[in-house]
């Protein structure tokens, strides 16, 4: 009898522990989603990226790309032509931001998953969409910068690139 009772209450021990780290994971998921939801940063990312995949003369891959905006600058001395430099150094700037923050946001989750940290399926209910659209829009970015002669980065952004191949298979 002493031994039923030990081994139902190690049972029940477990399962309650199972439980409870369940909770803690979807606790942990619905966290991440209302706090990105929330992220300021994050939607404007979003959105900078979205105007940057619908400018039919913008390839996203030129944020990927080192530019010497201050040397052409320098070069051009004074003008119209300095001024244009100016503001395609600042969007370059804004541009090349938004994309490493919403991807790095984009990396923390698919690395939150694959650590089981947070709850897949809940993830792939709430962000499935968004999430493999910014893998596509952002795709030629991230092979820029892991090709990127200056400073290569062969393992940027893997986790995230291989949840949104994984997602997108899903039906």
């Amino acid at each position: 009898l002493l031994v039923v009772s030990i081994v139902a209450a190690s049972w029940l021990a477990y399962k309650t522990i199972s439980e409870n780290r369940a909770l803690v994971k979807q606790r942990s998921t619905m966290e991440f989603i209302m706090d990105r939801s929330r992220d300021e940063r994050f939607v404007k990312s979003f959105g900078v990226i979205r105007n940057i995949d619908h400018d039919n003369f913008l390839d996203i891959k030129f944020f990927a790309e080192k530019q010497n905006f201050e040397e052409q600058i320098r070069n051009e001395n004074s003008g119209p032509a300095v001024d244009i430099l100016k503001e395609k150094k600042r969007q370059h700037d804004k541009g090349v931001e938004c994309l490493n923050y919403l991807l790095n946001q984009y990396e923390y989750m698919a690395v939150g998953i694959e650590q089981n940290i947070y709850d897949e399926q809940m993830l792939i209910d709430a962000t499935r969409s968004s999430t493999v659209a910014a893998y596509r829009i952002t795709e030629k970015f991230i092979k820029g910068i892991r090709e990127n002669l200056s400073a290569p980065r062969p393992t940027a952004y893997r986790a995230f690139e291989g949840l949104a191949m994984r997602w997108s298979e899903i039906d």
